[in-house]
C-alpha cells in the first residue's frame, strides 16, 4: 500500500513539474511578445500613433503618447530648442520612421488562397493552399494577414 502511495506521489509530483514548465514557457513566450510588441512601438511611435491605433490596446496607445512625449521633450531640451523655429518639429512625413515592409516573415494559410504574387513584376507566384508555411515579404502578405486568410508565425 505505501508502495502504491509513493509512485502516485512520485507520478503527482512529476505531474506537476510538467505543468509548472508549460505555464513558465507560457509566461516567458507572452512577456516576449509583449517586449518585442512595446520595441517596435518605440521604434515606430510616428507612424503606429498616425496609422496603427485601431491594432493597438488603449494602455499601448498611452505608452505611446507617453513615449513620443518623452522624446520630443528630450530632443527639445539637447537640440532643438537651439535650431530655428522653422527646424523644430519631430513630426514632418521624411522624419517619421515607418516599418520595414520588405522584411521577410514567417507565415501559414488559414484556407485556400491559390496564386499569390510574390515580386514587384507579377512574374513569380506562389501556390497557397491551406496550411502551407511560407517565408515571405510582408509587404506581400500584409492584406491577406488584414483579411484574415494568412496568418504570421
Amino acid at each position: 500500500m505505501s508502495a502504491d502511495v509513493a509512485t502516485l506521489t512520485e507520478e503527482r509530483s512529476f505531474t506537476n513539474k510538467l505543468y509548472q514548465m508549460e505555464i513558465d514557457r507560457i509566461k516567458y513566450m507572452l512577456a516576449s511578445y509583449l517586449r518585442i510588441r512595446l520595441r517596435k512601438i518605440e521604434q515606430h511611435t510616428m507612424h503606429v500613433l498616425n496609422e496603427s491605433l485601431d491594432k493597438m490596446s488603449r494602455g499601448e496607445i498611452d505608452y505611446a503618447h507617453s513615449f513620443k512625449d518623452l522624446y520630443e521633450s528630450h530632443c527639445r531640451d539637447l537640440l532643438l530648442s537651439r535650431l530655428p523655429n522653422e527646424h523644430q518639429q519631430l513630426d514632418e512625413p521624411h522624419m517619421i520612421d515607418h516599418p520595414n515592409l520588405d522584411a521577410f516573415v514567417f507565415c501559414q494559410t488559414v484556407e485556400d488562397i491559390g496564386n499569390v504574387q510574390i515580386d514587384d513584376r507579377g512574374s513569380e507566384h506562389v501556390n497557397a493552399r491551406k496550411n502551407d508555411r511560407h517565408v515571405l515579404r510582408y509587404r506581400v502578405v500584409r492584406s491577406l494577414v488584414e483579411e484574415g486568410k494568412v496568418t504570421l508565425l
